[in-house]
């Protein structure tokens, strides 16, 4: 993904579609526990939206889908019950219920924040809800991780991935 995102956004002919590709990279650092490069990607999401003229333009494209990176920012400056509120009205208001992984990814980042906030049954909930909607997602086995950390009263973090990253990647 990471290999991916990178080329189109060196792509011309992509980039009406270099914020989606932004919010890929930080999703993907994000899963991976890889702190420096998210915050790296946040910060180039913003640089790239602040050179949008048409502030409703930026607005719209910024609060799409709940804003992702507004809630990895929230994640990295430990503001959690921000984190919570990201995806706590998309929830809530059903608006991501049309797309299957759009509403896994979002009570994923919705359960990741209430166990942070000590919120464990409403986290283990969601996790649950995950578990048993998708699966074959990615985010199955990190659900149960967090579900096995509150059911033996442990602490759970995703803990930092390595993946190398291969500049001259060719998409076939």
């Amino acid at each position: 993904v990471i290999n991916i995102c990178n080329l189109k956004l060196e792509d011309k002919k992509t980039r009406n579609y270099k914020y989606l590709f932004i919010q890929y990279l930080a999703r993907t650092y994000f899963d991976l526990g890889d702190y420096e490069n998210l915050k790296a990607t946040c910060e180039r999401f913003e640089s790239e939206l602040s050179k949008i003229k048409n502030l409703k333009s930026a607005k719209r494209i910024k609060n799409a889908f709940g804003n992702p990176i507004k809630y990895y920012e929230s994640y990295l400056s430990a503001d959690f019950k921000d984190c919570k509120e990201q995806y706590k009205r998309l929830i809530d208001d059903g608006i991501i219920l049309n797309n299957k992984l759009q509403k896994i990814a979002a009570y994923y980042l919705y359960a990741i924040a209430c166990y942070k906030l000590g919120e464990l049954e409403e986290a283990k909930t969601h996790f649950t809800i995950i578990v048993n909607e998708a699966p074959l997602l990615c985010y199955c086995e990190t659900a149960k991780n967090y579900i096995n950390a509150i059911d033996n009263n442990q602490e759970f973090d995703l803990e930092k991935r390595s993946i190398e990253i291969d500049p001259n990647y060719e998409i076939p």
